[in-house]
């Protein structure tokens, strides 16, 4: 829904714009002044906070949330269509941070059996035997 929402816009084409995509990215900081740049902050967090309580893997998930942030900002540079800037980067992987962050904290306090590779839960040395 992200990936449709950034690059789906009215009189857009798919054709390649530059052939220096990163060169065209605007370089600005981190900001919620504005109410594009709060959405931002928002855009990733359903999927991070529910990827993480899936997976138990908050490192994992915050690198995907990260790469996909890249890959919209990358693919807007490309194609010309929107804007790509740095600041939409940070605004999404801050926001996926803090629901990465907040998923764990959850998974923490539940102190539900872990997973193994296998999928079954764990055992403590104490129900062996």
């Amino acid at each position: 829904m992200a990936l449709a929402v950034t690059l789906a816009r009215p009189g857009g084409s798919f054709s390649v714009a530059t052939t220096d995509p990163i060169g065209m990215c605007v370089g600005n900081e981190f900001s919620l002044t504005g109410s594009l740049e709060r959405l931002n902050l928002v855009m990733l967090a359903p999927f991070a906070f529910f990827a993480t309580l899936a997976t138990r893997r908050p490192f994992a998930v915050l690198g995907v949330s990260a790469a996909f942030s890249g890959a919209v900002e990358f693919m807007q540079a490309l194609t010309a269509i929107g804007v790509c800037e740095a600041q939409d980067f940070y605004n999404n992987t801050v926001g996926a941070f803090f629901a990465v962050l907040v998923a764990w904290l959850f998974t923490v306090a539940a102190g539900g059996p872990r997973a193994t590779r296998a999928g079954r839960p764990s055992r403590g040395p104490a129900a062996t035997g």
